[in-house]
């Protein structure tokens, strides 16, 4: 007679896989946006430390927020039952993309959030714990005094309902011989507000825009199909499927003697628009 034993992973094992699901940093952050979005953010900023002892990263937004009941169960991997029906907004569908793009950059992951009306709650993981005592045990009912001390949390930015999101321990950001620290960090959120503006441009070009701010300073939309002068819509097809329909349109950009410097510079350059030429594949506007 078969025999059943208990096949449960190790926990520090698992978390090593998990560690190179296949992020890159812009990826990570992006999936964390969506969930702001998901949760009905109007405002998203963003903050990065300049500290080289111990460098931080946070994303806040405005959205729905969370009680301690609802972060615990988001705190769990494969929080979400990927049959269950989920709202237009939400690219979500096995509830561990939070996780597993944090633990793809940062071996410390802080959750803070607050419901309209309700007290602020906190939560974190930390990969070190898990190797440590080879179990999933999450820090939970962190108080206000100690969310306050939490580096990379501001409350003056926390507004009255929310979550931000802090990673602590970030890989990507340590100190090569050839570049500095303080130019990692840069290059770093260059790439990611470019990344931001392209990905997100049509919640930003929207009536009921979202804001996105990165080191206070606010990202405007990049809208790859760049319109104007010498720029040509080839028409469009739609393609219906069971479960809606994929709408294809096809665009040729202007050459580059009909935008001004301006434009380019916006754009990030000549090499930079030949190189975002291709597919553009929108999912729920992103």
């Amino acid at each position: 007679m078969p025999k059943p034993v208990d096949g449960t992973p190790s926990p520090k094992s698992l978390i090593k896989t998990l560690m190179r699901v296949g992020y890159d940093f812009n990826m990570a952050v992006a999936d964390i946006i969506d969930n702001s979005i998901s949760a009905d953010a109007k405002n998203i900023k963003i903050f990065s430390s300049v500290s080289s002892e111990n460098p931080t990263f946070s994303i806040y937004d405005d959205g729905f927020g969370m009680s301690e009941k609802e972060l615990y169960e988001n705190m769990k991997l494969a929080a979400k039952d990927p049959s269950l029906e989920r709202d237009s907004k939400d690219l979500g569908r096995f509830g561990s993309g939070m996780k597993t793009a944090s633990f793809s950059q940062a071996r410390k992951l802080i959750v803070i959030s607050k419901k309209k009306g309700s007290k602020i709650c906190g939560a974190y993981w930390d990969i070190d714990e898990i190797e440590s005592s080879d179990s999933w045990e999450v820090l939970m009912s962190l108080n206000e005094k100690e969310i306050n001390s939490i580096e990379g949390f501001d409350k003056e930015i926390f507004s009255n309902k929310g979550t931000v999101i802090i990673w602590h321990k970030i890989s990507s950001f340590i100190e090569t011989p050839h570049t500095s620290f303080e130019n990692i960090i840069a290059n770093t959120i260059d790439s990611m507000s470019r990344y931001i503006s392209i990905h997100f441009h049509k919640f930003m070009q929207s009536s009921n825009s979202l804001n996105f701010y990165v080191n206070q300073r606010k990202l405007n939309p990049i809208n790859p199909f760049i319109k104007g002068k010498g720029s040509m819509d080839l028409g469009t097809e739609n393609i219906r499927g069971k479960k809606g329909n994929v709408e294809i349109k096809t665009h040729v950009l202007p050459h580059p003697q009909y935008l001004s410097q301006q434009q380019i510079d916006k754009l990030g350059g000549i090499d930079a628009i030949y190189k975002n030429q291709g597919l553009y594949i929108y999912r729920a506007n992103r």
